[in-house]
């Protein structure tokens, strides 16, 4: 039996403004190394990490302000279809 274990993001990039489909396992994310998603600009898009595989914490370069906004996620939001 397989089971799904990867997400697909779709992120504008904050620098260059293009639109990429980015694809990552859940198995990437761990307690010690976080995942950073980049454009293929190399500019980073997204650091996923987490304490607990239940909750992740997301930092997301913002648009508008040039900050970065975190956000924390349930494991089930994230991971559901």
């Amino acid at each position: 039996m397989l089971i799904a274990t990867n997400a697909v993001m779709a992120m504008r990039c904050p620098v260059c403004g293009k639109m990429e489909f980015h694809d990552f396992s859940r198995f990437a994310v761990s307690k010690s190394r976080p995942v950073n998603i980049n454009c293929s600009c190399g500019a980073i898009k997204l650091i996923i990490n987490t304490k607990k595989h239940s909750f992740y914490r997301l930092q997301i370069p913002c648009l508008v302000c040039e900050t970065k906004h975190f956000k924390e996620v349930t494991g089930r939001s994230l991971w559901s279809g």
